[in-house]
């Protein structure tokens, strides 16, 4: 059952599993819910208390029609983090996610112990691809240019049963939420943001990574990088062993 926070008259959702000293901050991506990571939630729930959420303007979350740039979101997590007493999470985020939870451990290095960048947003180059996806959207509409692109480019050989019921959950995202946090990334510095990281930091490429690994490397010298096989975008969902394996691993030879 889903668990609610109220920020200033918004509701923000969560889903929360397990208990532990050690906590997991599960950021889904654009147009995704926290069911997005329900494999981690499950596998990690064992040892660690574990917390997925609906971004505003996400799932059963709030969606006011307002500015959604990526600062809004990297406020409401670190205000949820202190909300609920997580003190300072393993922060795993997904493609947008991994922005904000990368933006989040440059802002605020004291609330992230680590973090997982599970095939996130491009870092460099935001401009002209987001600025691409702004105009299909002009020209083709918002839900037909998402269907493309998790139908065309975010799968691998997939499971038409898990693709249905991403866009299902997607399609509550109203079109000014997902055109608006398009814009923010278009706008994002996220050079800046990987150079002011000091956490340990795990990249967990797709097959066709939306942020090649040398390219993070570059901006950020000790990344530790993996890649998953046979997975497109949504690896987490397509082959959580791996991606959990090396969470895993990561954590256990990489974090304090």
């Amino acid at each position: 059952m889903m668990q609610t926070l109220d920020r200033q008259g918004v509701k923000l959702c969560y889903q929360q599993a397990g208990t532990g000293d050690s906590t997991f901050l599960f950021i889904p991506g654009g147009s995704c819910d926290w069911w997005s990571f329900h494999e981690q939630l499950e596998h990690f729930s064992a040892d660690y208390r574990c917390v997925s959420l609906d971004l505003r303007g996400h799932g059963q979350s709030d969606k006011p029609e307002q500015n959604y740039d990526l600062g809004v979101y990297v406020d409401d997590v670190a205000w949820v983090i202190g909300e609920l007493g997580l003190g300072q999470p393993i922060v795993a985020g997904h493609s947008m996610g991994g922005a904000i939870g990368l933006q989040l451990a440059a802002d605020h290095p004291d609330l992230v112990r680590a973090l997982v960048l599970d095939d996130p947003a491009p870092v460099s180059g935001n401009e002209a691809g987001f600025g691409q996806m702004l105009d299909a959207f002009d020209r083709f509409g918002v839900d037909s240019t998402r269907r493309r692109a998790f139908t065309n480019f975010f799968f691998g050989d997939y499971d038409p049963d898990l693709l249905e019921e991403v866009l299902d959950r997607a399609a509550v995202v109203p079109d000014y939420v997902f055109r608006g946090e398009i814009a923010g990334l278009r706008d994002w510095d996220g050079v800046a943001a990987a150079t002011a990281c000091s956490v340990p930091v795990l990249h967990i490429a797709a097959a066709r990574p939306a942020t090649p690994p040398e390219l993070l490397r570059s901006v950020l010298p000790k990344v530790v990088t993996g890649q998953t096989v046979g997975a497109g975008h949504f690896n987490m969902l397509e082959v959580p062993d791996q991606v959990n394996s090396m969470i895993e691993n990561f954590i256990l030879c990489y974090v304090d």
